[in-house]
């Protein structure tokens, strides 16, 4: 039931000629006001970047959310990632500190098994957002999201804004080694 129309382009998404132009404007606005929320972002003055840093750009993903058995959209969803294939080792990113752990598949039927041989429930959850619940461990500076709106790219000086990200985003490098370090230690605290 997946099609093209169901992963656009961002700039598909901005055509005037998009039927869908608006839901496409809502997804994005929904998705900067989860960062605003959470505080992801510092939204600062790209003047007042330390020198010796950069400011790096990042991309729209967009995705129709469609239920499986009728193939009606159930939602427009847009999320701003980071491009990090422009994140430079040892500056941007520590190259030694970038994996996270993760289930095997042994692990993972071996869990199954003795939950059924005890007799327990088995649940599963999905963490919303769950990187940006996460801390940077060093400073990284974005471009502002296009195409959000109501959102300013320059203050009432003229000086273009830009975003210190302050959590995680999808697309860090080491963005899955901060999320696995903060479960692990919210998880040690139960």
């Amino acid at each position: 039931l997946n099609n093209d129309e169901d992963n656009p382009s961002h700039s598909s998404t901005i055509k005037a000629s998009n039927p869908h132009k608006a839901k496409w404007a809502d997804a994005r606005l929904e998705h900067w006001k989860g960062h605003v929320t959470s505080g992801t972002f510092v939204i600062m003055k790209c003047r007042d970047v330390p020198k010796g840093r950069r400011i790096d750009r990042g991309k729209w993903v967009h995705k129709r959310k469609r239920y499986p058995d009728t193939g009606a959209i159930t939602r427009y969803k847009s999320r701003y990632c980071a491009r990090g294939f422009l994140q430079r080792p040892g500056e941007d990113f520590n190259p030694l500190a970038v994996s996270s752990s993760v289930l095997g598949i042994a692990s993972l039927r071996f869990l199954i098994a003795q939950a059924c041989r005890l007799d327990f429930e088995l649940t599963g959850c999905d963490i919303a957002d769950a990187y940006v619940q996460s801390s940077l461990d060093r400073p990284l500076y974005l471009d502002l999201p296009p195409d959000v709106p109501g959102l300013k790219y320059y203050d009432q000086d003229g000086d273009k804004l830009c975003a210190l990200c302050v959590r995680s985003l999808f697309g860090f490098r080491q963005s899955g080694r901060m999320w696995s370090d903060k479960l692990r230690e919210t998880l040690a605290k139960l």
